[in-house]
């Protein structure tokens, strides 16, 4: 099964966050008729998001990843340049699995999906704060949530992807459209903990010369880094 490449989405990314250090630079003292800075309408709005989820399954590969989330986001402005938001996501990962009753050369199967659902709320620093410099805002922040994965009825072996704690930083840029509109590309470092089934500990049944999955002493859960990228498209409003 051939696997998605995450190459463009994030040279996209990184290249509209190249002009971030120009916006926080940028010199004020413009004419009020020519200056680069707008008022910005409203920080409160409904945003839809497409986020695609890289990084690593872990030692094992059984964690997910290589996939596309959507989803939704209800964002608002806290105090100053602060926003706040809340935010949930749906949709279909990859990764491996493993029969751990099997032997080394037949025991895995990859490229099999993993359906997940992905809560998270956290808070964003508006660089320029109720202002666009030339239409864009840039911002970074942080936030934490919670992934839970779907069962996967081809994996017996115990694994379930279910990460009660998630967390990591990001950094993007807005660009208005008009009052009520914006468009947005943002780049994200997800943390999550895999935790591992004890079969994967035993014997394997069906090969009992072979090593286990993973060998006694090794750790049962992992920390995987997963950088991401989300596309979005927001509406705005006032109350």
């Amino acid at each position: 099964m051939s696997k998605v490449r995450t190459t463009h989405p994030l040279a996209v990314v990184a290249a509209l966050l190249t002009v971030l250090p120009q916006v926080a630079s940028a010199q004020v003292g413009h004419p009020p008729g020519h200056s680069p800075y707008h008022d910005i309408y409203s920080r409160t709005g409904f945003v839809f998001t497409a986020t695609y989820i890289a990084g690593s399954g872990g030692a094992l590969n059984v964690g997910p990843k290589d996939g596309w989330l959507y989803g939704g986001r209800f964002e608002t402005k806290l105090a100053g340049p602060t926003d706040g938001f809340l935010e949930v996501a749906y949709g279909t990962l990859t990764h491996s699995v493993i029969d751990p009753t099997r032997s080394v050369d037949t025991r895995t199967t990859t490229g099999v999906p993993q359906r997940a659902f992905l809560v998270d709320a956290g808070i964003s620093v508006v660089l320029t704060g109720d202002k666009t410099w030339h239409g864009f805002a840039p911002y970074v922040g942080g936030a934490m949530g919670v992934a839970i994965g779907r069962t996967v009825p081809s994996d017996t072996s115990g694994f379930r992807f279910h990460a009660p704690f998630t967390t990591g930083p990001h950094a993007g840029i807005r660009w208005y459209l008009g009052k009520r509109l914006s468009l947005r590309a943002e780049g994200r470092l997800l943390f999550w903990r895999l935790s591992y089934p004890a079969t994967y500990f035993l014997p394997p049944v069906l090969a009992p010369n072979d090593p286990a999955v993973l060998p006694s002493g090794s750790k049962t859960s992992q920390w995987t880094a997963h950088p991401s990228v989300v596309f979005s498209a927001a509406y705005h409003f006032r109350f």
